[in-house]
């Protein structure tokens, strides 16, 4: 079974025979532009040293119980 069918719903529609049952997309088609993208920033870039340390940090941080 493929991804793409995996992702699917059933929509039940009352016939005057019956009910007619088909299956149909869960989600709406998207192109990767819709949905990846990066927010604005300002400065200049991280260096790879400083975003492991933010990972770091943000992971420690959650980690606190």
């Amino acid at each position: 079974m493929s991804l793409s069918e995996k992702l699917m719903v059933i929509v039940l529609t009352k016939r005057p025979r019956g009910v007619l049952s088909k299956l149909a997309p869960a989600f709406s088609p998207t192109q990767p532009k819709d949905v990846f993208g990066s927010l604005p920033s300002k400065g200049a870039p991280k260096t790879l040293k400083e975003m492991d340390a933010g990972v770091l940090a943000e992971a420690r941080r959650h980690a606190r119980v």
